[in-house]
Parts: C-alpha cells; sequence; structure tokens
C-alpha cells in the first residue's frame, strides 16, 4: 500500500505564488500564471472569513475587485467583490489589488486573494530559477 503524506500547512496566497511562480506579481501574464496553476492540479484551498475549505484548481482574473461586479440578490443591488467583502465581511480590499481568483469551473464565486489560504507547496511544485553562468 502506497504511504499517505499527512497535509501540508496552509498559507497565504501570496507565499504559494512565490514558490510556485516568483515572478507572478511582476509579469503580468495571466494565461501563464493561470496555466501553471492548472498543471500543478487541484490544491487544497481555505477562506480566512468563513469556514470553506474545497480541493480544486485557482485560476486568475486580470481585473481589480473594485471592477468585478455581481448581483446581490439579498440586496438586490450590484456590487463590486470589493464593496461585498467590506460590507459582508467587514474585510478591507486594498486599493492597489488587482486581480480576484476563483475556483476551476466555479466563476460565479470570485474572491480577493486576502481571503484564501492554500496547502504549501510540495518541492514538486516549486519552480527552479536558473543559475546565471557569465
Amino acid at each position: 500500500m502506497g504511504r499517505i503524506s499527512p497535509p501540508r500547512p496552509m498559507v497565504s496566497i501570496f507565499s504559494f505564488l512565490r514558490e510556485v511562480f516568483p515572478a507572478w506579481s511582476r509579469r503580468g501574464n495571466m494565461r501563464l500564471l493561470n496555466n501553471i496553476l492548472y498543471e500543478l492540479g487541484p490544491i487544497r484551498v481555505s477562506l480566512t472569513h468563513r469556514p470553506y475549505e474545497v480541493t480544486s484548481i485557482i485560476q486568475f482574473l486580470p481585473l481589480p475587485p473594485s471592477q468585478l461586479y455581481f448581483y446581490c440578490r439579498s440586496r438586490q443591488e450590484w456590487r463590486s467583490v470589493a464593496d461585498h467583502f467590506a460590507i459582508r465581511w467587514r474585510i478591507g480590499v486594498p486599493p492597489e489589488a488587482n486581480c480576484c481568483v476563483y475556483m476551476f469551473g466555479r466563476p460565479q464565486e470570485l474572491f480577493p486573494l486576502e481571503v484564501l489560504q492554500v496547502e504549501a507547496p510540495d518541492v514538486s511544485q516549486q519552480m527552479v530559477l536558473p543559475h546565471h553562468i557569465w
């Protein structure tokens, strides 16, 4: 029988991204980032503001949470993702936030990066950076 590894600790999405794609915030290439995350496969994801855990593939949308709107049925109004998290969960999204995430296959649920915790990457998921030899 195969040996089952204990679950890895949960870390912020920012820490995870620094390990799997160190240049993610400077590149601005969401298509490349989404392809890398897709190839890594499902990872364990939880939210900091409410009980929620799922194993899924994270995908990025290159739009700020302040500019992504959805219809809030309970209040019968359109809200941005940033406004919703401020109103409903009392979580401020920084004005400089420039993207949101969703779980693959569930694009109707958008989250600012600030509320995501993910399973720490294992060695096989970390990006190897070349050493410069001049």
